[in-house]
């Protein structure tokens, strides 16, 4: 795979449904595969997630191939299959965050989380009526996609300071998401956080 490659794998994966509309597996797969087939064969990123989850997780290839990998992947790890496409998509593009380019797809992961750290409190927009929860069960799905507490080059990104506020960030949103509430509601902790972080990130 190419540098660009790299990074427009990086902002699928972040921004999915600016892609495909929505983020679903089928409308995931499908855009993976047209973005081989148009690649010639010259990007082999399914095949990268196929040899992953057998050489380290163990997972086989079947006869639903790298799909099926991820929804065995996904039951195991109690994740959905989009979130479990996320993760190991993320580990696989991750090997290649080396030299002059690593910095610019830190970047990208970077810019990503500070947005979903912003989005926790419940807003109102100018002419439109009532407020919006961005905060939900799909944020919550996309923040485990895409956070890698325990990877070097994650660590990386932040100072000490706002690295220990996402790891907090990570544990309260863990319990909530363990409670399977209808209605996912940030909490006083989420929202104290969220403008600690603020804080650190100005």
């Amino acid at each position: 795979m190419t540098n660009r490659d790299i990074e427009i794998l990086l902002h699928f994966i972040t921004k999915t449904e600016m892609y495909t509309m929505r983020d679903e597996t089928q409308n995931i797969i499908a855009f993976i595969h047209g973005y081989e087939i148009g690649r010639n064969g010259k990007c082999d990123f399914s095949n990268q997630i196929s040899e992953i989850l057998e050489n380290e997780f163990k997972l086989k290839k079947r006869a639903l191939g790298w799909n099926g990998q991820i929804i065995e992947f996904g039951k195991k790890n109690n994740l959905n299959w989009e979130t479990a496409f996320k993760k190991i998509g993320l580990k696989i593009l991750s090997k290649y965050f080396q030299g002059k380019s690593k910095k610019k797809f830190q970047k990208i992961i970077k810019t990503k989380i500070q947005s979903k750290i912003e989005q926790i409190e419940i807003v109102t927009f100018k002419n439109q009526r009532g407020k919006i929860n961005r905060f939900g069960e799909k944020w919550i799905n996309k923040w485990i996609g895409i956070v890698a507490l325990e990877e070097k080059w994650f660590q990386e990104i932040w100072t000490n300071k706002e690295l220990e506020i996402i790891s907090k960030l990570n544990s309260e949103i863990a319990m909530i998401e363990n409670k399977k509430q209808d209605e996912i509601v940030a909490n006083k902790e989420l929202l104290n956080l969220m403008n600690e972080f603020k804080k650190r990130s100005l």
